[in-house]
């Protein structure tokens, strides 16, 4: 992160209003302890990383969902390359995790149906009962829309969304605040789109790209993650 964007989230912290929202969330991820079993869903990205940091400090143990989104054998192309993957895991390794469970990955490539396919699996084997994520009203109209609450009651899944009003600022300044390390994939992606407008999903998911705009760029910032084969190591993705 540059000089100018790392002050103005140093001092963010010091604005009123920084402490009382984190002091929020933290009482509804306590509060989603006490009365539910969560796992926590980790896609490696700045909400779910101080999602992750905030819940390690409640509950340590509660079990982490990362889904790795792995090679699309049909395109000959990663969607998740091996050392982004590994960056990711790492970090939530340092933010505090202690049970991570890494499912997906091989060639069959993401898909909806093996993301939930194999949540409700650790689910079943964590006997764990509501999805906490990073979700916040912040990031999109239909976002505010959709988290009325912090608990949330989808179809057949319980969600919980204790950031849920997190502001952009608030996540970038928590992360400073608290030394945690971030996906690097962030300090050449947001230069270009800015800091408050970058996410870590769009770089690699055409699935995640907000409807009706945005664009995937990991062909063009990410060249070396687009190979049209599968490499023998993951090393051939080194940064």
């Amino acid at each position: 992160m540059d000089d100018v964007n790392r002050l103005f989230f140093q001092t963010w912290v010091e604005l009123p209003g920084y402490a009382e929202r984190i002091e929020t969330a933290t009482k509804q991820i306590r509060i989603v302890c006490q009365e539910r079993r969560p796992i926590l869903l980790y896609s490696g990205g700045k909400d779910s990383l101080v999602l992750l940091h905030l819940a390690m400090q409640i509950d340590p143990e509660m079990p982490i969902y990362h889904f790795d989104n792995g090679f699309d054998g049909e395109k000959g192309t990663w969607r998740f390359p091996p050392a982004i993957e590994a960056e990711v895991v790492r970090n939530a390794e340092l933010a505090g995790a202690r049970n991570i469970y890494v499912r997906g990955g091989g060639n069959k490539g993401p898909s909806a149906r093996r993301f939930f396919g194999n949540l409700r699996e650790v689910m079943r084997a964590t006997h764990t009962d509501i999805e906490m994520m990073g979700l916040r009203q912040a990031e999109s109209a239909g976002r505010k829309r959709r988290i009325s609450d912090f608990v949330l009651h989808e179809g057949s899944r319980w969600i919980s969304a204790p950031l849920k009003e997190l502001r952009t600022e608030d996540i970038w300044a928590y992360i400073l605040d608290n030394d945690l390390r971030y996906a690097s994939t962030y300090d050449r992606y947001a230069p270009l789109v800015g800091w408050l407008n970058a996410r870590f999903t769009s770089m690699f998911s055409n699935a995640m790209v907000p409807k009706g705009g945005g664009i995937v760029i990991d062909s063009v910032l990410f060249p070396e993650h687009k190979y049209a084969h599968r490499p023998e190591s993951p090393e051939d993705f080194a940064p």
